[in-house]
């Protein structure tokens, strides 16, 4: 048997988060995104792993969405359209934290299971 090494530079996931309804009809409503995130070396992941844990380095969990997402996909505007990955999307989904959390877990979960794409 052999081995071919190919670098991998993302992984595409599902995230799946609850939110609150805001028609106030339910207590939550069950969503999901479609994530494009960075694909980290080993080396990578413990650097930032190492760096979250610090109380003394500032690095935050957005900033980290912020460097290691590359296309979030499933956002629809109030009227239902689609709603194209920006910046500025990006800023408002990572500083709502009903997503933040969901995004974070997510991309540390599939940096070590999951099957991914070049």
């Amino acid at each position: 048997m052999t081995f071919t090494f190919q670098k991998i530079d993302s992984i595409e996931t599902t995230v799946k988060f609850s939110s609150p309804d805001p028609t106030g009809k339910r207590k939550k409503l069950s969503n999901s995104l479609q994530v494009e995130f960075t694909k980290l070396t080993v080396s990578e992941l413990n650097n930032i792993s190492d760096r979250l844990n610090d109380p003394e380095d500032e690095y935050e969990a957005q900033e980290l969405m912020r460097e290691n997402i590359i296309n979030i996909s499933g956002v629809l505007d109030p009227d239902g359209n689609e709603v194209e990955f920006s910046n500025n999307l990006l800023e408002m989904l990572i500083d709502t934290e009903y997503v933040l959390s969901p995004l974070v877990e997510g991309f540390f979960d599939l940096q070590r299971t999951k099957k991914a794409k070049n």
